[in-house]
Formats: structure tokens, sequence, C-alpha cells
């Protein structure tokens, strides 16, 4: 079972296949080589990072400190809108998630949409001021040694790509794979699970 990975979109996802697949099979069993592999990539990603971290070249960072919560994306994204001469009055969620859409955009190297993604996003900010913000968040992020949530899919993608050891040790542990919810997944987490299915029995992608 332990060769078999479950990949979901959201935490309420997640424990419903959990739910689901306990009901089929020992639930009394407990040990980790017993036990299928459910998570949401976002988990999944945090935890391969932390396995793999040693020895690794993550662009700079020398450990996991943590993933930012609540306040704390808030307070790195608002000294990296400072430092890029964003206005006080600028959405710090909207910043966030141009960054997102720009490193998901970025794991497809031949893509020539990056615009188009952020556009989707937003319509108003200048293009200078987007390069501007996303290389602060990045170095504010360096200094405090902290990942957000889409730096635990980026990374796992970023490597996967380059080749580093841990791409093909990857494709080695999982027999089966399969992604819930593929419609809503991006370019980083559908790059990942092609990865990961390229060498498996199975790859088996549940959609709307």
């Amino acid at each position: 079972p332990s060769r078999i990975l479950c990949l979901a979109f959201n935490t309420k996802a997640a424990a419903e296949l959990r739910r689901r697949i306990g009901k089929r099979t020992d639930t009394a069993a407990s040990r980790e080589d017993q036990c299928v592999d459910i998570a949401t990539f976002h988990a999944w990603g945090y935890r391969i990072l932390k396995e793999w971290w040693p020895g690794q070249p993550w662009l700079g960072y020398d450990r996991i400190v943590g993933t930012p919560k609540g306040p704390v994306p808030w307070r790195i994204a608002r000294k990296a809108m400072d430092d890029a001469g964003c206005g006080k009055n600028e959405d710090i969620d909207l910043f966030i998630e141009i960054s997102s859409q720009v490193r998901n955009a970025l794991v497809d190297l031949e893509a020539d949409d990056v615009e188009q993604r952020v556009d989707a996003v937003v319509d108003t900010i200048r293009p200078g001021l987007i390069a501007d913000f996303c290389l602060a968040y990045q170095k504010q992020k360096l200094t405090e040694q902290c990942l957000d949530f889409t730096d635990m899919i980026y990374f796992v993608a970023m490597a996967t790509k380059r080749g580093w050891p841990m791409a093909e040790a990857l494709k080695q542990r999982y027999d089966h794979v399969m992604v819930d919810e593929v419609q809503d997944e991006d370019v980083a987490r559908m790059f990942i699970a092609q990865h990961l299915g390229s060498d498996a029995k199975s790859l088996f992608m549940v959609g709307d």
C-alpha cells in the first residue's frame, strides 16, 4: 500500500479519500509501510522538501524554518512591496497571488503565456512593478528562510525538471499514482503528477 500515492487538491478532499480507502482496507494497520500515501499536493511537497533538503541546492535556502501561515506571508509580502516601491494601498493578497502565478508559469520553460496568466489575475498593475515585487518577495523569503505554499510545489517541480537526484528516486517510489480533482490542478502540479506516473504501473487522474 505504501507504493500507492493519492494526491488531492485540498485537505477536505484528502480526508474524504482517507475515509473511503479506510472503509475498504485494514484500518488497524498503523505501520507506515502498510498505509496508502494520501496527501494534498502541498503537504506532500513540503514533506518531500524536508526529506531531500540536506545537500540540495535549493536556490539559496540552507534549511526549512517553516511555511508561512496567517500573518507571516502578509508581513513578508508587505516588506517586499515596500522594497519594490508599491503603494501602501495595493492589495497584498493580490500580489502574493501574482507571484504564485508567475512561478507556476515558469515551471513550463516553453510557456509563452506567462503574461496572459498574470493578466488573468490582475489588469491594472504596471508590469515592471510585478517583476520588482516578485524579486523582492523571493529575496525576503530567502532572508527569513521561509517558504510559502507555492514554494512547496514549485521547488519540487523545478528540482524534478532539472534532474536533481530526488527526481529519479521519486519516480521509483510509487507503483500507482492517483490525482483527484485534476481539473483544478495547475501546471506545476500536473508536471509533478506526470513525472511520478511516467514509470509507474498506473497513473489515474480523476476530474469533472
